[in-house]
């Protein structure tokens, strides 16, 4: 309905479709119930991905910048969650490689 939405819907589909899927599943190699409760590995990757903040910027955000914002603004946004998707998971994956566990909490 929109091809001018394309480069900020492409970027943001990208990295919530791929990057950030593997980031929520990515609980699973901890004994963890869900990604909620990440902050027992790292609290750091469960600030920026799954507190309350984290998860308004990475659903809404995009979404209320194509109504209100130029497209160009919109896709800069995109890129900047991309970006921290790619770091999210870099940091996770390196966690993963060195056997860090889970605090008790």
């Amino acid at each position: 309905v929109r091809p001018d939405f394309a480069p900020a819907l492409v970027v943001y589909l990208l990295q919530f479709m791929v990057i950030d899927m593997m980031l929520s599943l990515g609980f699973l190699h901890w004994p963890l119930v869900s990604p909620n409760y990440f902050h027992r590995v790292d609290r750091v990757l469960w600030r920026w991905n799954w507190s309350v903040p984290a998860k308004t910027a990475n659903t809404t955000l995009l979404l209320v910048l194509l109504l209100v914002a130029p497209v160009a603004v919109a896709t800069v946004v995109a890129v900047v969650q991309l970006a921290v998707k790619v770091w999210s998971a870099h940091r996770m994956l390196t966690i993963a490689a060195a056997g860090q566990t889970c605090s008790p909490d």
